[in-house]
């Protein structure tokens, strides 16, 4: 399992390729989150992975699409939930003392192989700006999955990506998810980005799907912004997150193509 000690590898190899690499924030108990800056130029993309702690996979997927990128520059973050990240590998002994006793409560056990949220409880991708708490499955309390937050970017994770955004410009981006080998595309009832999402879906030979009801996402905060975005689910769904590793080469071949594509949205 990819985890923040592989992730800092990750980035240590980067900079002796020499890439960029920034921090881009902290998480809620302080780790960084460190963002690779690969290609020429100023970036106009970006793709990311981890945003969900169990979907832990998408961070090795998105770290070796970053080590592998030339081109036109773009950001990549390979985990932006890394204390979820790290709280499902590991268990509670992995958040400093005071965050320990409050995420069992909300678990409920010490099994967190399943958590999708931050060190909180709040499901970053439903932390955006985007109608947000208007998600039929929204919570509006901490939990594992689905809690809102707050306020829209109230979590630090959340807003590692709209300060990447709002600092470089950023017009496009990859929201990698797991799993179930499908694209969304679209926000509301827009179908604008519909061809694009074509484009991909013919690169992965994942079918695009119109994202009917999503509220809160990064993908539908930049396409309500009038920039694009897609999600791409990866991975076979009768697969535990775990065993998604056990296919990583066919993910990846699957989506070899996909940050230089996007630079040609």
């Amino acid at each position: 399992m990819y985890g923040y000690g592989d992730l800092i590898k990750t980035t240590e190899y980067a900079l002796r390729l020499g890439q960029r690499v920034i921090t881009a924030g902290h998480s809620v108990c302080g780790r960084r989150i460190p963002a690779i800056i690969a290609g020429e130029g100023r970036p106009q993309g970006i793709i990311f992975g981890g945003i969900h702690a169990r979907e832990h996979v998408t961070c090795r997927l998105v770290a070796r699409l970053a080590l592998e990128h030339r081109g036109k520059a773009l950001i990549f973050v390979p985990m932006v939930n890394a204390d979820g990240v790290e709280l499902c590998r590991i268990g509670a002994e992995s958040l400093p003392p005071e965050y320990r006793e409050n995420a069992l409560r909300i678990n409920g056990g010490k099994d967190f192989s399943m958590w999708k949220a931050n060190a909180r409880g709040v499901d970053i991708n439903v932390n955006f700006d985007a109608d947000w708490g208007k998600g039929k499955t929204n919570k509006r309390y901490p939990s594992p999955s689905d809690y809102i937050g707050a306020y829209p970017e109230s979590e630090p994770e959340t807003r590692v990506l709209t300060d990447l955004v709002r600092r470089y410009g950023i017009t496009k981006g990859l929201a990698y998810h797991a799993k179930g080998e499908v694209i969304f595309y679209g926000y509301g009832n827009g179908e604008e980005h519909f061809a694009a999402a074509r484009r991909f879906s013919a690169l992965t030979g994942y079918p695009c799907m119109h994202s009917e009801g999503s509220c809160g996402g990064f993908k539908d905060w930049m396409v309500g912004k009038g920039l694009f975005a897609l999600t791409v689910e990866v991975g076979s769904e009768n697969l535990s997150y775990d065993e998604l590793y056990g296919e990583f080469e066919k993910i990846y071949l699957e989506n070899k193509g996909a940050a230089e594509l996007l630079t040609e949205i």
